[in-house]
């Protein structure tokens, strides 16, 4: 399942066994959250497909400058 924190500005994909991972334009993140973190951070979040969730974050990095080649 993968949602979006509009708030955050993240992309968050949710794993069985409560592996968390979601990226920010600058950082991957992978680990396991509590329960209470968990539903802390998805109060904000929206589900979304695969596909969404991608194009949210490199639209960020684009935004960002994250995604621009390098010389």
């Amino acid at each position: 399942m993968f949602f979006i924190n509009d708030k955050a500005g993240i992309a968050y994909e949710s794993t069985e066994g409560g592996i968390a991972k979601w990226r920010s334009a600058d950082k991957d993140f992978t680990r396991l959250m509590s329960s209470e973190e968990r539903a802390a951070f998805m109060s904000p979040c929206r589900r979304v497909s695969a596909d969404e969730a991608a194009d949210f974050m490199l639209a960020k990095d684009a935004a960002s400058g994250a995604a621009a080649p390098r010389a």
